[in-house]
């Protein structure tokens, strides 16, 4: 299991983050074209849901890459885009990479300081990216 990108959608559903890591971390375009895939199985997950659980699980699987989603409170979406190995992927440890995602993501927009919508800033998760390396490292 890797971690590929990781996406953040706003609560109009338009993308204010996407990263790619590892190798197809010049190939953001590919990713950004699944983010808008993802939109309406988000939608439909979240008026399935029987339980307010922030973790909406699988969305969808392209060929070896599997896309899982999450979303806040305030109706912001977080997408985790993980290359499936033969190690088999455990929920748990989803869910704890999406509680990480969601408070860096916290911590940064309740930076007074922070401009989110500046061009070229996108490094919310930069302070993150050690823990995803470790991660990544597992594999």
């Amino acid at each position: 299991m890797r971690i590929n990108c990781i996406a953040i959608l706003d609560k109009d559903d338009s993308p204010i983050f996407i990263k790619a890591y590892g190798e197809d971390s010049d190939d953001e375009l590919k990713y950004q074209s699944l983010v808008f895939t993802c939109i309406d199985l988000i939608e439909e997950k979240i008026s399935q849901r029987s339980e307010k659980s922030m973790f909406l699980g699988l969305l969808q699987s392209i060929g070896a890459l599997l896309i899982y989603g999450y979303v806040t409170n305030t109706n912001v979406k977080i997408l985790l885009f993980i290359v499936n190995s033969s190690v088999k992927v455990n929920s748990k440890q989803v869910i704890e990479i999406f509680n990480k995602i969601h408070l860096e993501y916290i911590n940064t927009v309740s930076n007074p300081f922070y401009e989110f919508l500046r061009e070229n800033n996108n490094n919310c998760l930069d302070s993150s990216k050690s823990f995803l390396n470790l991660f990544n490292a597992e594999d």
